[in-house]
């Protein structure tokens, strides 16, 4: 092959002084890549994940029974990796009771199972409990969680929490629930006092990202037992001042309202279970509709005090959740009477809209108001008599008719005119 020349070079010499600054040329090259080497730390990726920062080891928190203490996370592990299990081992039921009302929390979802207002009866007589047993199977107790993931719904509606307390509390007090299966963490805290409201702090977070879990009142309320109450299902909403009253056929379930919201829930003709959250602005509410059969519990009027329904009976059953669009939930919940002078003491957060309006008294609402407020009075002041509430409509029927009595006289008087010149008028 013919060998290729510079037609500058001269001799050999030069070929050898070429191969010299090469060998110093590599060796300077290689020596640049061991200094840095040695000196400069090594990149990390942008794609790499991030070493946990390193800090102080906290002083070793006092066990709980059922909570894990979690170990010190070593450097370079993820936090998902790190996270202790919570969960309880068996299921127990705390019960928080004041005045009006006896509580009682299961730890398997962190819900009621049972809420009885002392100072009502239900048909059979008994302290009524404001949980729809049916409804609540089939369709969630109340204070449990609704998410808009329905397994991740139905895997914290069933998981065991581990409770703060357990057995018979004492208002005022607060009950803490607490879960996580090493990616989903749940915090459930309750506080009571001498009142009919409570207050719910709740945080659901999955993989350190906040989760919008609303606490929930799904499935109406015990004391609907005859076609009457369930008719008189509705939702309730406040929002910039203005009330509305929907019937079950014009709520449709899974909607979401958006904020600002004064307060929300559902209620029926005597009992209401409503949210009223700390942060107007970004509460969020969920309706919530469902069909029951309850034609073996229903009693229908004319076949007797314990006569059930036959054949399929078809009724709606409303329910509300509350959230935040942060993913922290903080809210008070009444649940209790549609008492005028309780719910008149209740206010929305940072405004003067109270929880009266929830009475809806329809077209007459200035008359009906009125009248059923003599009438609460009247019952209230012989409310140990037999039969109160007859009685009480019995009085504020004489006080009626004595208050009108002036006009029915003078209504007679010009009848008994006319009557008199009846025949001139019918000689004209």
């Amino acid at each position: 092959m013919a060998e290729f020349k510079n037609p500058n070079q001269q001799g050999g010499g030069d070929n050898k002084s070429l191969l010299v600054m090469m060998l110093v040329l590599v060796t300077v090259f290689f020596g640049l890549q061991y200094f840095r080497a040695k000196n400069n730390p090594q990149t990390v990726s942008p794609n790499a994940p991030a070493n946990t920062t390193q800090t102080a080891p906290a002083a070793p928190a006092t066990a709980q029974p059922g909570i894990p203490t979690p170990s010190s996370a070593s450097s370079g592990q993820s936090a998902a990796t790190v996270l202790p299990t919570v969960q309880a081992g068996a299921e127990s039921t705390t019960t928080i009771e004041n005045e009006l009302y006896r509580i009682t929390f299961t730890n398997r979802g962190g819900q009621v199972s049972s809420w009885i207002l002392k100072k009502y009866k239900d048909s059979d007589g008994k302290p009524l409990n404001l949980v729809h047993t049916e409804a609540a199977q089939k369709f969630g107790y109340p204070l449990s969680l609704y998410t808009y993931d329905a397994a991740l719904t139905t895997s914290l509606t069933n998981a065991l929490y581990v409770p703060s307390a357990t057995g018979t509390l004492a208002a005022p007090a607060s009950l803490t629930f607490k879960y996580s299966d090493g990616a989903v963490q749940v915090s459930k805290t309750f506080s009571f006092d001498e009142t009919y409201v409570l207050h719910a702090d709740v945080e659901v977070t999955r993989n350190g990202a906040p989760v919008r879990a609303l606490v929930s009142w799904p499935g109406g309320f015990g004391d609907q037992d005859n076609a009457a109450a369930y008719a008189g299902a509705q939702l309730d909403i406040a929002r910039n001042a203005k009330e509305e009253h929907l019937a079950p056929k014009k709520v449709s379930g899974g909607d979401t309202l958006n904020g600002p919201i004064d307060w929300a829930g559902t209620s029926d003709n005597y009992f209401a279970a409503i949210f009223l959250p700390d942060s107007l602005d970004t509460a969020t509410v969920a309706t919530l509709h469902n069909q029951l059969d309850v034609a073996k519990t229903i009693r229908r009027t004319g076949l007797g005090s314990g006569a059930p329904s036959k054949g399929a009976i078809e009724v709606p059953i409303l329910g509300a959740a509350l959230g935040d669009t942060t993913g922290h939930t903080q809210t008070r919940i009444y649940a209790g009477p549609k008492a005028v002078n309780v719910l008149r003491a209740i206010h929305a957060t940072g405004n003067n809209i109270s929880l009266e309006p929830l009475l809806d008294f329809g077209f007459f609402g200035p008359i009906g108001k009125y009248l059923f407020l003599a009438l609460q009075f009247i019952h209230t002041s012989i409310s140990g008599w037999p039969g109160a509430w007859g009685w009480a409509i019995v009085i504020l029927t004489i006080l009626i008719n004595l208050v009108i009595l002036p006009l029915r006289i003078k209504t007679m008087q010009s009848g008994l005119k006319m009557q008199r010149i009846q025949p001139q008028m019918d000689a004209i």
